[in-house]
């Protein structure tokens, strides 16, 4: 189980944008690697820019350098009554990963706990 949130998902969003891109650009070593006078918007320039905002970029600064708010929003709608929400839990994998899982709000989950607690 994960928490998830806009400052989660940023802090995450430089390795998360690795490891969306460094496959398809068939990438090694030390794949996001520029030199000067290099595209600053290619892939590899995008994270380096993530990269040096820090552990704990604002939320805002990641949706700027990639130009939308996909990277910092993502997951923060549940999967049960498909509203957005400010937080969720992911249940049954690792944010990102290619498992199934849920995503849930806390309206959701206590609706949940209230139909479990009517059983038992």
């Amino acid at each position: 189980m994960e928490i998830i949130t806009r400052q989660a998902n940023a802090n995450r969003a430089a390795e998360h944008w690795a490891l969306n891109y460094a496959d398809d650009l068939g990438l090694s070593n030390d794949p996001f690697l520029i030199g000067p006078g290099e595209d600053t918007d290619s892939p590899a320039g995008i994270h380096k820019r993530l990269v040096a905002l820090g552990p704990t970029p604002k939320p805002a600064d990641i949706d700027n350098i990639i130009g939308n708010k996909s990277w910092t929003t993502g997951q923060l709608q549940c999967d049960e009554c498909k509203r957005p929400a400010k937080a969720t839990v992911e249940i049954g994998g690792q944010v990102h990963e290619d498992q199934q899982s849920s995503t849930l709000c806390v309206r959701c989950i206590r609706k949940a706990l209230a139909l479990l607690e009517a059983t038992l």
